[in-house]
């Protein structure tokens, strides 16, 4: 319940300045003259708001047991609506952040795309093969990646780098920008994989059922 708390306060946000596709009022710099930049940007957000909200679903064991076409189907648009067009979109959007102040933060942020692309094909490939165990193993994985971009806002925040709903923290570290956003790119990601780690050998003892049974 924390967890689906803490996605929606993200989502209500992150999503408004994008809600009139004003590329103006955007909270990542636009390359100026540059027809893609912005609905790139657009498509990578609209895709990490599917893959946030059908992970909830996704991480129900209630909702896998008493509604397996919802689970089935939350899970498709997982992986072909949210996550996969977010792993596609990330470096691709990196190209334009090496426009933009050197684009701090970019080799972190390169691995994230990459680790996510591969976790959540292989996911895939493991459901279709019936591999139940090893399928929610790479969709922990899958999910815990895909929750970097709430992760890094929270921690800039605390540090003091940016706001949030118009309030931003009266301590400034004074330390090099590239430098921040370059640890942040790497820490948060590789908590998470931490995290999701402890998360799958603390629970490897339960039993793993397919969507249709009930456990």
């Amino acid at each position: 319940m924390a967890l689906v708390v803490l996605v929606v306060a993200f989502l209500v946000y992150a999503l408004p300045p994008y809600f009139d596709l004003d590329p103006a009022k955007s909270l990542s710099p636009i390359v100026e003259g540059s027809s893609i930049h912005y609905p790139l940007l657009i498509l990578h957000i609209v895709a990490g708001t599917l893959a946030l909200l059908t992970a909830c679903l996704q991480m129900s064991s209630w909702v896998r047991s008493r509604h397996p076409r919802l689970h089935r189907t939350s899970g498709i648009i997982y992986i072909f609506g949210g996550a996969l067009p977010v792993a596609v979109t990330t470096p691709v959007l990196l190209m334009f952040s090496g426009e933009i102040a050197a684009g701090p933060g970019r080799v972190g942020r390169f691995v994230l795309g990459l680790l996510l692309l591969l976790s959540t094909i292989v996911a895939y490939r493991m459901a279709r093969r019936h591999r139940y165990a090893d399928h929610r193993r790479y969709m922990i994985y899958s999910f815990a990646l895909i929750m970097d971009g709430v992760g890094t806002r929270l921690v800039l925040f605390l540090l003091g780098v940016v706001p949030v709903f118009g309030v931003q923290l009266p301590w400034t570290a004074q330390i090099d920008q590239g430098l921040l956003f370059e640890m942040v790119g790497w820490c948060v990601w590789v908590f998470n994989l931490l995290v999701a780690q402890w998360w799958i050998e603390r629970t490897k003892h339960r039993k793993v059922l397919p969507a249709n049974v009930k456990g």
